[in-house]
């Protein structure tokens, strides 16, 4: 085993870093020692299972999504993202950001919509409403241009 020298400084920023990833690993060793200790028997050098299989079956897999996750944030923290699971924590991140700045956009325009004259505020909504059945990432340029006009006028 290789063990990089760092400064105190350096061990604070590694230790914030990977300390929540580590945790979540320690959880996945303690779930393992459990399958482990209660699910499996012994008995002359072969080994039985002694535990409900689908229970042992959903263990392993929060087993593996905790590794997973683990996986996915470690390389997320040094900004790698060619690993499977980090890629797709990527893009859910992009379309959550994407449906908070849409529900931000349109909370911004209900208010200003109050204070619009009646022909004004019809065709706020008019639009608004077409855009509830697009798609996000189609939807907020529209609602960014409409929020510009009804505050602008």
């Amino acid at each position: 085993m290789y063990i990089e020298e760092t400064t105190i400084k350096e061990r604070i920023a590694i230790s914030n870093a990977i300390t929540p990833i580590f945790v979540d690993l320690e959880r996945a060793e303690n779930l393992l020692d459990t399958i482990q200790d209660e699910c499996f028997e012994f008995k002359g050098g072969i080994t039985y299972l002694s535990a409900n299989a689908k229970w042992v079956y959903d263990m392993v897999c929060i087993v593996n999504n905790i590794l997973c996750d683990a996986i996915a944030a470690f390389y997320l923290t040094i900004g790698y993202d060619a690993n499977n699971w980090a890629e797709y924590y990527f893009k859910n991140a992009q379309y959550a950001e994407t449906v908070l700045k849409c529900e931000e956009t349109l909370n911004r325009i209900r208010d200003v919509e109050q204070s619009l004259p009646e022909d004004r505020r019809r065709r706020v909504l008019e639009i608004r409403k077409k855009v509830d059945d697009m798609k996000d990432e189609d939807a907020l340029p529209i609602l960014e241009s409409l929020l510009k006009e009804a505050r602008n006028g």
